[in-house]
């Protein structure tokens, strides 16, 4: 009976006594007095040996770490020095990471660039949108210490030379291993994370990197989870000489697990997910220890994400949960025990409920456990969750289809959950983002409106687009069985404005009859959207100069074109011009392409166009579709 209620026969005292300490507050407290597993402690198996910025701006070529270690110029990196930059960045050859300085000589741009009389490192435009008083990194952080950089091909070891004996080889191997298992915690000594993505090609030029492939790469997504994993999570993307973005969003900086990432080695994978494994323990250790009850809801049951294309069972960091004494089903009192819960219908204080924490683990069965406690499949939280980018009034079902949970999903649905539910996060729009096509047949298939607004009027199209989720994409028009009602238009601007703006999902939506010269226009899209995009620009009249402001202040008749060059994004640029953008089309504020390219430093491709040569642009964009199916 008191399962019924919504009550375990723990929680029936709150009835007649005092609450009891639930086993995970109880072990949070002997954390706090024992000595867990915290950042200092993550193991080094191999030095961190870092070049001072000083030598790097000096860098005129590659040198590997042999050669760098033999000249005297590497030093083994210690707190009392300065700070650590971490440098994550896609290799552009098989054998050698940038033999042209293509990426180094950003690198040693945006540093010139951050070291000069720049104030402060902008927030990025979707951290800014979701996560309430995100705040730019004042740049006087970086110069207030010395700065050590490190960076793998001169960190780490590299050379395999032939001539010497098969144990010496042996050797050499075995070093870079332990570098390479020493990545946590070079991640967490580091103070600054730089992920370096400009659009360049590779040495074979058969092949464009770009940001949306650095998300691809499996290191590069394992470093980014390390980060994640860290106490600070927070990083900087670099898109050119004078484009470094601070990243605060995690589901931003979530993209695609590193067990699902490409590998040049195969057996590369494997070896990541001890590694994993180890960081996700460590950081919820770090969450009971600092009584953060929230965070370690959010990353025990985020597992299932970081760990997906793994199989293996997730971490349980509370022990003595007992099989025998579980009166529920195994699942659900397994998740009721390490999450520390006591009733069904609880609400912690980030207004989430057990359901929308079963949401974010995708376990079917703990769903339908709940689902049979008669937990309401239409209960919304009640607040925002910044740490995985959700406002408030999102349903269980729209979490579930985010991150890709289908069989939950289904499962909701069948217990009446409402696939129109949320105000701003609808499902539909969250599969959207996601790029989850099945998601979103499971939703159309229960009778999910396609053309439904959110509370500021987008409707998924728009996610889709904005997030470049061009399988999604292709799902609702699928759906729609035609395009005539989809206003293709807008659907280019929000690609533009966001990190969306793909030469894949550009050419897709020109295919389709969308105008590359549609000016935008706030208030079609909807009167609650024209309002919100009224108040977001106040800050930059008044000389507050962040990004959603500026965005905001510059888009009305505003073109995609004018959108990409705003946000940096270059492949997507070199798109629309290669499929007629205009060049002299100016906002209603009077700001042209051109206008906005005096203030950053743009690729060469994008400088020739704007005086005539279209050359390069469209090369760019073709080879970039190319490497896209190619993925």
């Amino acid at each position: 009976m008191l399962e019924r209620r919504g009550l375990t026969p723990a929680t029936s005292m709150l009835c007649c006594g005092p609450r009891e300490a639930t086993p995970m507050a109880r072990y949070a407290q002997l954390l706090r007095k024992a000595t867990i597993a915290t950042e200092e402690a993550l193991t080094v198996w191999f030095p961190m040996y870092v070049l001072p910025l000083a030598s790097l701006l000096q860098l005129r070529e590659m040198r590997p770490h042999e050669e760098l270690m033999a000249a005297g110029e590497l030093l083994e990196f210690d707190d009392s020095l300065g700070n650590a930059v971490f440098v994550s960045h896609q290799w552009l050859g098989a054998d050698h990471p940038d033999p042209e300085m293509k990426q180094m000589s950003v690198l040693q741009g945006v540093f010139t660039h951050l070291m000069s009389d720049l104030q402060t490192i902008p927030v990025d435009f979707i951290s800014e949108a979701l996560v309430p008083g995100a705040k730019g990194l004042p740049t006087a952080e970086l110069r207030s210490r010395p700065l050590f950089v490190w960076y793998d091909y001169f960190s780490c070891p590299q050379a395999e030379d032939t001539s010497i004996s098969v144990e010496r080889m042996r050797r050499s191997r075995s070093k870079l291993c332990r570098a390479v298992d020493s990545i946590p915690a070079y991640v967490a000594k580091s103070s600054f994370f730089l992920a370096l993505c400009p659009i360049v090609e590779n040495t074979s030029r058969s092949k464009l990197l770009t940001p949306t492939t650095w998300t691809e790469r499996g290191w590069c997504c394992a470093e980014r989870t390390f980060r994640e994993l860290s106490l600070n999570k927070s990083w900087i993307i670099v898109r050119s000489h004078t484009d470094a973005q601070l990243v605060v969003n995690p589901v931003e900086s979530l993209g695609k697990p590193a067990g699902e990432g490409s590998f040049t080695v195969a057996g590369d994978r494997c070896r990541l997910q001890p590694l994993l494994e180890a960081g996700l323990m460590r950081i919820l250790q770090s969450h009971l220890k600092a009584q953060d009850f929230v965070g370690y809801r959010v990353m025990l049951n985020l597992q299932a994400v970081y760990l997906r294309g793994y199989a293996s069972g997730l971490c349980e960091p509370v022990p003595g949960f007992s099989e025998q004494d579980a009166p529920l089903p195994l699942a659900l009192a397994k998740f009721m025990y390490q999450n520390g819960f006591e009733s069904f219908q609880e609400v912690d204080r980030a207004g989430w409920s057990p359901l929308h924490y079963a949401a974010l683990l995708g376990d079917p069965a703990v769903v339908q456990g709940l689902l049979a406690q008669r937990v309401d499949p239409n209960k919304t939280t009640q607040k925002g969750q910044w740490r995985v980018g959700m406002p408030p009034w999102t349903s269980a079902l729209a979490l579930c289809v985010y991150f890709k949970h289908n069989s939950a999903a289904r499962a909701l649905i069948s217990a009446k959950a409402r696939v129109q539910a949320g105000l701003l996060m609808p499902p539909l729009m969250t599969a959207a983002l996601a790029d989850n096509p099945e998601g979103i047949r499971i939703l159309c298939d229960a009778g999910c409106k396609l053309h439904a607004r959110n509370l500021v009027g987008a409707v998924a199209l728009y996610g889709a687009a904005s997030q470049g989720s061009i399988l999604a994409m292709e799902e609702l028009l699928a759906q729609a069985r035609g395009c005539e009602d989809l206003q293709l238009g807008p659907a280019l601007c929000f690609a533009a404005m966001f990190h969306g703006c793909s030469a894949e999902l550009v050419h897709r939506l020109v295919e389709l009859r969308a105008d590359v010269n549609e000016r935008f226009n706030a208030w079609e899209v909807s009167r609650r959207f024209g309002v919100f995009n009224f108040l977001h620009q106040l800050p930059h009249r008044f000389g507050r100069n962040t990004k959603l402001a500026r965005f905001s202040y510059h888009s009305q008749g505003a073109t995609p074109l004018l959108f990409a060059l705003l946000s940096s994004q270059w492949e997507g640029a070199s798109t629309f011009i290669s499929a007629g953008a205009r060049l002299d089309l100016r906002n209603s504020r009077g700001v042209s392409p051109a206008d906005v390219l005096r203030e950053v430093k743009a690729p060469d491709f994008v400088m020739q166009a704007m005086d005539g040569n279209l050359a390069g642009c469209e090369r760019v964009a073709a080879l970039a579709c190319r490497s896209r199916t190619e993925m």
